[in-house]
């Protein structure tokens, strides 16, 4: 609880954004010793022909690639010009060319997987898994030296390359798309993201039965056509009545609060609103409790969120690991600051769905298995 509301209140305090756990590493220093030898050695002569390969043959294939499939739009446009194409009210048989304009959609997507987590309205839903990691950056910085060379035939010039290197090492704690392994990290004890990974981003997941429909008749859209729907992504945000933040905040008149809260928020509001796809929130209340997954919940802001907790064993492992690498007792104002903000602990997960959710649909395909 004392961590949420620290979470909280960083949130609060940046205005909607979290602040990143920075963390210095150490310094690591050497010398480079002159080698005429080195700067063409057989490594570096293998990658420079293997990437001029790589160009010659590339570029025409990718050529090559476009061509072609422009070629095949261009041959599927054709074929659709010649086809005649009938509202799907005026066919009479089964396996015609139809096209549907305007039908309105019912339909419910759910992850199964994800405790039956449900989008009424949507064709399909994209799950997008985060990952809290470090991340290490590191910025090497070389003097320029010289030294005097001499031909065979007796000549000398003179010839610069880099020396006493300084190579800096820093850590970054955020919010990825992917895990990141730290083991080859140059401080990996202090510095360890836990690569697990309980529910992989995944989508489209579609929905089964998509109901097309005027006042006239219904048909089943199958998956295969939704898979290919072009309809916009929006998040999935669940909320009270499924009203947005926007509409549920009472109105604020006159004051300089107002004035600036018209200035710096009154736009972002209402691109969100438009990005976002708002839920009423009973419909999630009403799961089961024992149908998310464990440790998992809804954190607000369309995120669900795992906090991550390590074993005795796993913590007395990197405590062997801190203090082998001479950084048990490394703190730093960082850390101050990332527990003061609420900064998420390595390990962390947090979930959100987009959904598509169009209101009226336009398209081609064949038609129909007949139910009456």
């Amino acid at each position: 609880e004392l961590r949420r509301s620290f979470s909280s209140f960083g949130k609060e305090f940046m205005f909607g954004f979290s602040l990143p756990h920075i963390r210095r590493g150490k310094t690591v220093r050497r010398r480079a010793e002159y080698n005429p030898e080195s700067k063409f050695d057989g490594c570096v002569a293998f990658f420079v022909i293997s990437f001029m390969v790589l160009i010659l043959l590339g570029v025409p294939y990718g050529i090559f690639v476009s061509e072609q499939s422009h070629y095949v739009l261009m041959q599927s446009l054709e074929v659709l010009g010649k086809m005649e194409y009938k509202e799907i009210e005026q066919i009479t048989s089964s396996a015609a060319p139809v096209y549907v304009k305007g039908a309105e959609i019912s339909a419910i997507a759910s992850d199964k997987e994800f405790g039956g987590i449900k989008a009424v309205g949507g064709i399909a839903l994209s799950r997008e898994t985060e990952y809290c990691q470090w991340q290490e950056i590191s910025n090497t910085r070389c003097e320029t030296c010289e030294r005097q060379v001499r031909a065979k035939d007796g000549s000398t010039s003179t010839e610069t390359y880099n020396c006493n290197c300084e190579t800096t090492f820093n850590y970054i704690k955020g919010w990825h798309s992917h895990p990141i392994p730290s083991l080859l990290f140059n401080q990996p004890g202090n510095h360890h993201n836990p690569l697990r990974d309980p529910f992989p981003s995944k989508g489209p997941i579609v929905a089964q039965d998509v109901l097309l429909y005027k006042k006239q008749w219904q048909a089943i859209l199958s998956p295969e056509l939704t898979k290919r729907a072009h309809a916009p992504w929006r998040k999935l945000v669940y909320s009270p009545g499924g009203l947005s933040p926007e509409e549920t905040r009472p109105p604020r008149t006159g004051g300089w609060k107002s004035w600036l809260s018209k200035l710096f928020t009154a736009e972002s509001h209402n691109r969100s609103h438009n990005r976002n796809k708002y839920i009423h929130y009973e419909t999630l209340a009403a799961l089961p409790k024992e149908n998310l997954p464990q440790g998992f919940v809804y954190a607000g802001d369309g995120y669900f969120y795992n906090a991550y907790e390590a074993s005795i064993a796993e913590r007395l492992l990197k405590g062997f690991f801190q203090y082998a690498e001479g950084t048990l007792f490394d703190w730093q104002l960082g850390d101050v600051v990332a527990a003061l903000t609420g900064s998420c602990t390595a390990g962390d997960i947090r979930i959100k769905y987009k959904v598509q959710n169009p209101k009226k649909t336009f398209c081609f395909s064949y038609c129909c298995t007949f139910t009456s």
